[in-house]
């Protein structure tokens, strides 16, 4: 009896390929996004992770959910502007002004939102951090200490979670780069990724975006990505010739109207069928595959990858997060774009990339978390 893969529905033997948690079915390894690592964990025999294959009906299921909230969302914003419109048609010389505008209203909403997640919220203030050790020293004393404090007042520790409210900003490192970044952006991505080819010391303090520290508002990084190829000229991430600087950079600026439409999907700011999203796509995907033909290499780099395929990168490896938004994969068939394909394929596996993968999982939880769906625990990805 032949099995097949969930993704490709081409044979395989499960005993060399990974299994979905829900719905038991076989992915080859080639087909799941997943890093070596993290494969090498999914067939452990003991393991904690759990992986969902995108073709899962009970994924879907529960996709379709926040989907739903979504759309009733986008209902409640239209309707708030409606009663706007017809506030100001009924006596527009009469306007309140105290009233707040749609906007406003919206954040009212979102607000009694926050304080009804925070309504069971304890706020502990000066409990002191844990000198060195790793972030998860840090926890395991954290959850010591808060479980002190809360025996007194006769709260069990399983019906609260500690999380600390703020820090202090992180003291610089002599000598060393500092990136603050947030795991899960992909223009914070762009910038580790040319930091890894050209093998700087650097280190990183990741921000949470949706709760940010008090003293992030100090801090103004300087600089943009490619201005690191002429302060750390090696290895250069440009061609030497000026005329090919100016169609690298041409080329990357054509980026943008790509993730403006990738955007638009993730973030379900439109209704669209499959093939209207594939149509839409299609135009600024054959920019980048028609390029990749007449330059006749591997990487828009050449031999190795340069700064066009370091900024688009990020976009190629968020690319499965379509899948899951939408529920099942854009109709593109197997002779579309193959130089944009090989591309991919390619750029998963080099070590720069492999190093710092998260794949589509990951980020769609953190979208997930902007949309605010999910709690914002950025760790807990």
């Amino acid at each position: 009896m032949s099995i097949n893969c969930n993704i490709c529905s081409r044979d395989l033997n499960p005993d060399n390929e990974i299994s979905c948690d829900l719905c038991r079915g076989f992915v080859h390894t080639t087909c799941s996004d997943l890093s070596r690592i993290e494969i090498q964990c999914l067939k452990a025999k003991i393991r904690k992770l759990t992986y969902y294959c995108v073709s899962c009906s009970d994924f879907k299921q529960q996709l379709k959910k926040v989907h739903e909230l979504t759309s009733l969302v986008c209902t409640l914003q239209n309707e708030l502007r409606e009663l706007k419109e017809q506030r100001n048609n009924n006596d527009c010389s009469k306007v309140d002004k105290d009233i707040p505008d749609v906007f406003m209203m919206e954040k009212i909403v979102q607000e009694v939102a926050e304080r009804e997640k925070r309504r069971n919220n304890l706020i502990i203030f000066n409990v002191p951090e844990l000198e060195g050790g790793s972030k998860a020293d840090q926890v395991a004393a954290d959850v010591a200490l808060v479980t002190d404090i809360l025996q007194v007042a006769d709260i069990s520790l399983a019906r609260a979670t500690p999380t600390r409210l703020g820090s202090e900003q992180p003291p610089k490192i002599e000598n060393k780069l500092r990136l603050y970044s947030m795991e899960y952006c992909p223009y914070a991505h762009r910038v580790r990724l040319v930091l890894r080819t050209k093998n700087l010391d650097y280190d990183i303090v990741n921000i949470n975006l949706i709760n940010k520290p008090e003293w992030y508002a100090n801090v103004h990084p300087e600089g943009k990505v490619p201005a690191l190829d002429t302060e750390y000229p090696n290895p250069p991430l440009y061609p030497p010739q000026p005329l090919a600087i100016e169609k690298d950079k041409d080329v990357i600026q054509k980026i943008d109207p790509l993730v403006n439409t990738f955007n638009n999907i993730i973030l379900g700011k439109e209704k669209k069928s499959l093939e209207e999203w594939k149509n839409e796509l299609v135009p600024h995907l054959k920019i980048f595959d028609q390029e990749l033909e007449k330059r006749g290499k591997k990487y828009f780099g050449g031999q190795n990858p340069g700064m066009v395929d370091y900024m688009l990168w990020p976009w190629a490896e968020r690319a499965g997060t379509i899948a899951i938004v939408l529920g099942e994969r854009l109709p593109f068939k197997s002779d579309e774009l193959t130089n944009l394909r090989q591309w991919r394929k390619v750029m998963r596996e080099h070590t720069v990339v492999e190093g710092i993968y998260n794949g589509p999982e990951k980020f769609y939880k953190s979208v997930l978390i902007k949309l605010g769906s999910l709690a914002p625990d950025y760790d807990a990805i």
